[in-house]
């Protein structure tokens, strides 16, 4: 194995030692990255790991500091038969006039919204830094229950979106990019600044021959991507970090090739609100009433009429610990970057989908239960960006949904599925997903066997994907596929088991520092990694030790017991230690060494 790289077990090489690991279940291409990471150089796989609220660099954070505006003081009546549209609203009014960071509280009890059919009536939020928060989403807590039906493709009852918003073009791209550039050359800088949102827009079939490069594209059917007003849609959101004359840099990656074309990609502006989210609430709607069952487009009743949140135009934002009960449609996102959906279940009446996301830019749902075995599953569509559902748990013969209008580096990560058979989006505005989606540990349950043939473009069938990577894909009855780009270590589950936590941990690990140029090189192995109750490091010597200390991913220290014997520490966290990534810092003669590991 190489110097300076780690097979899994997230070990990263950091300057001061060599850590070697080898664990027989490491896909070839997870040590390409490891590789490529190491060495500055292009990898096989993207880096998913730039998705989540604020990029997965913070936690979101606990508000129970912030100003609280408790419904009840402005008219809402839990528990009663009386609507709270009005009182909810005045709430989150108040809220935004007070210039803080508020949460608007619902106590425990069940408040009633929407009391007409009125399509153009929602509750909105417009403003930064705004969550609504209940009291729980299990017994005794908080239920807001939509009364009502609102018909209509894009009615959703609670609406996080500025009230104006700003999409005008700063300036465009001078020079080309490939996947995993950071920076861009501008025509110019002059209406560009350090911290402001943007996004990258291009639209040509040029590009569409360009991405989609060996594959055969249906120029009869798929017509959105061809002729002067069609082709392949761009829209990358990025946050600048820095600027230099006309060298912009942005804080997460570009994901796909920007080769030089004829016409210009465009800087265009994102005007967002931030640091808005929902938690510990259970929503329901009176779909579990309605006569008829869920048909597939059966009208617009079925699909669309009890749909329950959207953000669009948000940034750093968040839904957690949450229940969704018998909806038409769960959730939103669009024209938004970092946002996180975690620890949501979704119950009851069957509906038409769960999680939409278009034209965003990092969307991260993990934790996520689908009990009510939605039409449409996890989804992404329509320009996403760096979409990940990580931990997902679907239903067997339930569809993951990625609807059509070229989305590109999507990762199911770590999914108790599901299928891919149920694909949405017209026709006319295939591939359903262009390139770079890749399911990492995906277990695959349809009750029957199936054959997919990911590019077959003369009909319109289940799931175009353009050449999708399967590592550690675990099927329960027969698949075989054609047209996949990628399919290492098929039926086995492969490490790591995550790899945006992977990817996560090896960016976050801090660059060690090397106090002591003239000491010798240590070579020190970690393992087991991941590991149960207690992990050992092994080292030529460990006689000059002088620090160790574990962290968890936000950077808290976490309480260890350490027994040195010379050359071996043997290592026991707290019995009750969550799973997840922690850091390990070491410190030997004056020499620190960082890494990461895994508590399974």
């Amino acid at each position: 194995m190489k110097n300076g790289c780690v097979l899994v077990g997230i070990l990263l090489y950091i300057t001061v030692f060599n850590f070697n690991v080898a664990i027989s279940q490491t896909p070839p291409v997870w040590q390409d990255y490891v590789d490529a990471y190491t060495n500055g150089t292009q990898a096989i796989l993207p880096d998913y790991s730039y998705s989540g609220y604020h990029f997965s660099e913070e936690e979101i954070p606990d508000v129970s500091s912030w100003t609280y505006f408790n419904v009840t003081h402005y008219g809402a009546i839990a528990d009663d038969a009386g609507y709270d549209d009005a009182a909810i609203q005045a709430a989150i009014d108040a809220a935004e006039a007070s210039g803080h960071p508020a949460v608007v509280f619902f106590p425990a009890g069940r408040f009633i919204v929407s009391s007409d059919n009125d399509i153009n009536n929602f509750i909105f939020i417009n403003t930064d830094s705004i969550v609504l928060k209940g009291s729980g989403s299990g017994t005794g807590g908080t239920e807001i229950f939509m009364d009502k039906l609102r018909v209509r493709n894009g009615h959703w009852q609670f609406r996080f979106q500025p009230v104006s918003t700003n999409t005008s073009t700063l300036t465009s791209l001078t020079e080309p990019a490939i996947r995993g550039d950071f920076s861009v050359t501008v025509a110019s800088s002059a209406n560009l600044s350090i911290g402001q949102s943007i996004y990258i827009y291009h639209k040509s079939e040029e590009f569409a021959s360009a991405h989609y490069g060996n594959l055969a594209l249906n120029e009869t059917e798929w017509t959105r991507l061809f002729g002067g007003d069609g082709g392949m849609i761009l829209h990358e959101c990025h946050i600048i970090e820095s600027i230099e004359g006309n060298k912009v840099r942005f804080k997460n990656p570009i994901q796909t090739d920007l080769p030089t074309l004829s016409k210009p990609y465009y800087i265009r502006n994102l005007k967002t609100i931030e640091e808005v989210g929902i938690e510990d609430i259970l929503f329901t709607s009176d779909w579990v009433n309605y006569r008829d069952e869920f048909v597939h487009h059966q009208d617009d009743t079925v699909d669309y009429a009890w749909n329950a949140v959207q953000f669009k135009y948000v940034e750093n934002a968040w839904i957690r610990n949450c229940e969704f009960r018998d909806w038409t449609q769960v959730a939103d996102i669009r024209e938004s970057i970092g946002v996180t959906i975690e620890n949501c279940l979704l119950t009851g009446k069957r509906g038409h989908a769960s999680f939409i996301t278009r034209r965003n830019y990092g969307v991260l749902v993990k934790d996520c239960i689908d009990n009510a075995n939605h039409h449409h599953g996890p989804g992404t569509g329509y320009s996403g960006v760096s979409t990940v559902y990580l931990r997902y748990k679907m239903s067997e013969n339930q569809s993951i949904d990625c609807h059509s209008g070229s989305p590109i580096t999507t990762l199911m990560d770590d999914i108790d599925g599901g299928d891919f058979h149920t694909n949405g989006g017209p026709w006319v505005s295939y591939p359903h997903h262009g390139r770079y989606l890749t399911f990492w540990n995906f277990i695959h349950k349809k009750s029957t066997p199936v054959d997919y043939n990911f590019w077959s473009v003369g009909i319109r069938k289940p799931a175009t994907y353009a050449e999708p990577y399967f590592i550690g894909f675990q099927p329960t009855n027969t698949v075989t596929m054609t047209g996949e780009g990628l399919n290492e270590m098929q039926g086995i589950e492969v490490e790591p088991k995550s790899l945006f936590e992977a990817q996560l941990a090896l960016r976050l690990t801090p660059t060690s520092t090397d106090n002591s140029a003239e000491n010798t090189e240590q070579v020190l192995n970690i393992y087991p990694n991941p590991f149960s109750s207690s992990f050992q490091i092994h080292a030529s010597s460990l006689s000059h030790l002088e620090s160790l200390a574990m962290y968890s991913i936000d950077g808290r220290e976490v309480a260890v017991k350490v027994k040195n014997n010379g050359n071996r520490l043997l290592i026991q966290p707290a019995s009750d230690l969550s799973t997840g990534i922690y850091f390990i810092k070491i410190n030997i003669n004056g020499r620190v060494g960082n890494y990461a590991i895994i508590k399974e």
